[in-house]
């Protein structure tokens, strides 16, 4: 792994200790609007993935139709014009 690769790493390692930490801290989550702590949990898993990425030696540039939304990830205005477009 590359130093710049190596610093990426490491600082997305960063962001996901400290969402995780949020979402584990009970008192901060009660009182956290359920879409707000799916988002959260979204965002970790996306950091995960970027980690998982960069560990395994793949591309940093990827194009956005590659990065797949984690399973029950909250929806995308990409998601809502879909479904309205093929409701007819």
């Amino acid at each position: 792994m590359s130093t710049a690769s190596s610093s990426r790493t490491s600082l997305l390692q960063q962001a996901a200790a400290r969402l995780r930490s949020i979402l584990e801290d009970k008192p901060i989550i009660m009182k956290t609007p359920p879409k707000a702590e799916a988002a959260m949990r979204f965002a970790l898993e996306a950091v995960e993935q970027a980690i998982g990425r960069l560990e395994s030696g793949g591309g940093t540039e990827t194009p956005s139709e590659a990065v797949s939304r984690p399973r029950g990830g909250p929806p995308t205005s990409r998601d809502s014009f879909w479904h309205s477009s093929n409701s007819t």
